[in-house]
């Protein structure tokens, strides 16, 4: 039996006798029709914003101070990441152990093969690891040899080079994007053909890694979520048909030809002091060649701990995504 209560409520009696009330809005929040679970997917969509070469003059530098002692500003940093996929701070001490300070005030550092926490790069002799030498690092992700690849990239410049050591910034999805439009069967192929990344040496600790995934991976709707992309990294063993190298290839011109477009790609050098965190599985990050002392600590968080913050601030200050 079920009786409404004040216009607001409804009450149940169960077969055993049992008594239960329940608020309207708690029902409608949880109906199942087709209209309210579109209105509760709407809601929880992340509000992307995507760019090309004109971000660089919207990229204004928050300052590092206001990041350690105003939450709304660290929210505000952390959201922009989320929706534009990086952001910019400034004034940063050039001293080591900065971005540990920043990922403490939301939760903590991600470990990885390069250390417990922050990771020094430098042009270093006699390494196998085209990062810490001078030369010109081209555009990828971080760690797509990982199962889980980092979702936040923290770099930080504690001195910069004499001369080049300009980064080179380029929203993933928005090419993504660009490529189903322009072509869509190399689409087509970047989301379909599995692409071993491996990576092997001694750091932090001795490591051999491998992952294989395709370079772009959709969710369930067929929205671009990941890219995962580092030439450098790239197995030269394929795990396909013959038949699906060539294709693979002609794919891979047609990515790069978009990535590499003037308009797509921001072109920046980071000064000593300033540190650019951004999404590592959307923004695609290349380094160019440069001469002289260039000093940048490089960290990784996850989109769990972030979108945790994220939401615990939105409920306490009743704030809307």
């Amino acid at each position: 039996m079920a009786e409404v209560v004040d216009g607001k409520s409804i009450q149940l009696e169960w077969p055993d006798g049992h008594r239960s009330e329940f608020d309207w809005q708690w029902l409608q929040d949880r109906s199942f029709t087709r209209e309210a679970r579109e209105q509760r997917r709407e809601a929880k969509r992340r509000k992307l914003h995507l760019w090309g070469s004109e971000q660089l003059q919207k990229l204004q530098p928050v300052d590092f101070e206001a990041l350690m002692t105003d939450e709304m500003a660290l929210y505000e940093f952390f959201n922009t990441i989320d929706t534009t996929g990086l952001a910019l701070t400034s004034n940063v001490p050039c001293e080591v152990g900065q971005q540990q300070r920043l990922a403490e005030r939301i939760a903590y550092l991600r470990p990885t093969h390069y250390g417990l926490h922050e990771s020094s790069v430098y042009s270093k002799p006699n390494t196998s690891n085209l990062a810490f030498t001078g030369q010109r690092l081209h555009c990828h992700t971080d760690m797509p040899q990982y199962s889980f690849p980092a979702g936040i990239l923290l770099l930080h410049c504690v001195k910069e080079a004499e001369e080049g050591g300009e980064n080179e910034l380029i929203d993933g999805y928005r090419a993504a994007y660009q490529l189903k439009e322009i072509d869509p069967e190399a689409f087509r192929t970047l989301t379909t053909t599995p692409v071993s990344f491996a990576m092997h040496g001694k750091d932090y600790i001795r490591y051999d890694l491998e992952k294989t995934r395709p370079i772009i991976s959709l969710n369930a709707e067929g929205e671009v979520e990941r890219i995962c992309y580092a030439n450098q990294l790239r197995s030269g063993l394929m795990d396909v048909p013959v038949e699906r190298v060539q294709p693979f290839y002609r794919a891979m011109r047609a990515w790069d030809d978009i990535l590499y477009h003037p308009d797509n790609c921001i072109l920046t050098k980071l000064n000593a002091g300033e540190m650019v965190v951004f999404d590592n599985w959307r923004l695609i990050h290349g380094r160019r060649g440069f001469q002289g002392g260039r000093h940048v600590q490089t960290a990784y968080m996850d989109w769990d701990e972030v979108r945790s913050f994220l939401g615990v601030v939105r409920r306490e200050r009743n704030l809307k995504n």
